[in-house]
């Protein structure tokens, strides 16, 4: 009787949490159509928050924007729509996936303008699992919802470079528009480089001209994101060149790859939000090309805990000859020791986090990236100055509204700004 009773409780909370939910996307829609102005929804596995970032600043040199990053799904995502603002011309939205039917958060009832889509891996893969056509199919299925949501008037922004995020064309009727490195792109980057101390920069091809980009970013990792960003603002027929000057003003999102300075001199590249194995394979394709031999890595725990164990030794196996120096934090310091039997000595572990600081205060270095997941955030900020919220991130306004005013390039400082939001 009692599994009976505590069965029947929790189908009632599931009903009641369903009709919560359905009441906001109706109230939510509703305030959008009223205030919101035109809506560019984002996803993807890798450079959402990060192509979010930069749409909102470049609508925002002329235009009144919102732009949502962080809290990205569910009730919580809604809940935003119904504070109080005046009228915007664009509201700007990151999407999750992180589970089948995510999108439909956002999805069932607003009114797509426009959605780009950067990157399908295999975030979220344990709730992928058990889907038909396994699990990289049913994250690419649910990441086409969102275009296939698209208003025919709209248009949609896709990788042209990731054959799972360009296969989603089929699934709307809508304006496509494609960007990437690969030939044939709508916006093609050409001639990309990236060798630190230099930031990213590139050629755009588009229309038969060739637009010079400079960026502030580090390496190629974001390129995606930069481009998906442009092709939004093509696609609402605003000026591409004008963009591209704005583009070279702006720093990168605080903790993606962010770049900063250490008390003792050393440049700091922070990339602490999230630490998919698959991304982090990605990160470490792009440092030879990118930064120098003498860069010290820091790796921390990985996202998703099933690709831990033997998938992170073998990842640290390739990472040890590209760089100085691994250092390894928290959980995965359990394998230095074997790794350093094998050879691989420039591996260092440190299973207390919170002594990052002080190992990377005792000299300089010519560069230090930290790369790991939300879990040591706390760790993390250690290494700059104080101000931070109760979560170890820094408190961020939780929708930017863009200004119709000239921007100033932004410095960064000390660790930079969190998000203030769940980065699924």
């Amino acid at each position: 009787m009692g599994s009976f009773i505590a069965g029947t409780r929790r189908r009632i909370d599931d009903w009641l949490a369903a009709r919560r939910l359905s009441l906001y996307q109706v109230l939510a829609a509703q305030a959008q159509r009223r205030r919101g102005g035109r809506l560019v929804a984002v996803t993807g596995s890798c450079g959402k928050s990060t192509a979010c970032w930069l749409i909102g600043e470049l609508l925002g040199a002329a235009h009144e924007v919102r732009t949502f990053r962080g809290l990205n799904f569910g009730r919580r995502m809604l809940k935003r729509y119904l504070e109080p603002h005046e009228p915007v011309a664009f509201t700007v939205q990151e999407v999750s996936g992180h589970g089948p039917g995510a999108m439909a958060d956002l999805t069932r009832r607003m009114r797509i303008d426009a959605a780009l889509v950067t990157a399908v891996g295999t975030d979220h893969l344990a709730s992928y699992r058990k889907e038909p056509g396994g699990p990289l199919v049913a994250i690419a299925r649910e990441k086409g919802n969102l275009v296939a949501a698209v208003a025919p008037d709209g248009f949609a922004c896709l990788n042209a470079d990731d054959p799972n995020v360009l296969g989603m064309a089929t699934r709307t009727t809508a304006r496509i528009i494609n960007f990437g490195r690969a030939a044939g792109a709508e916006l093609r980057a050409v001639e990309v480089s990236a060798r630190w101390p230099d930031r990213l920069g590139f050629v755009l091809e588009v229309d038969g001209r060739r637009l010079p980009v400079a960026t502030r970013f580090v390496g190629t990792i974001m390129l995606p994101s930069i481009l998906g960003a442009l092709a939004v603002i093509r696609g609402f027929g605003l000026d591409l060149e004008a963009a591209i000057a704005q583009l070279a003003t702006i720093e990168p999102a605080p903790h993606r790859m962010s770049v900063h300075t250490l008390a003792n001199g050393t440049p700091l590249l922070l990339d602490d939000v999230k630490a998919p194995l698959w991304s982090v394979e990605r990160l470490i394709e792009d440092l030879p090309e990118t930064l120098p031999p003498g860069t010290t890595f820091v790796l921390g725990d990985l996202s998703d805990a099933s690709e831990r164990g033997r998938r992170t030794r073998q990842l640290l196996r390739r990472l040890a000859p590209l760089v100085a120096e691994v250092v390894v934090l928290g959980d995965a310091a359990r394998y230095v020791e074997q790794l350093r039997g094998e050879g691989l000595v420039n591996i260092s572990g440190l299973p207390r986090a919170g002594d990052l600081a002080d190992y990377l205060a005792a000299r300089p270095r010519e560069l230090v990236l930290v790369k790991t997941n939300g879990t040591l955030s706390a760790e993390i900020d250690l290494l700059g100055d104080g101000g931070y919220d109760g979560r170890g991130r820094r408190p961020a306004p939780r929708a930017k509204i863009g200004r119709k005013a000239p921007r100033k390039p932004q410095a960064a400082q000390g660790t930079g700004a969190g998000e203030g939001g769940n980065d699924r």
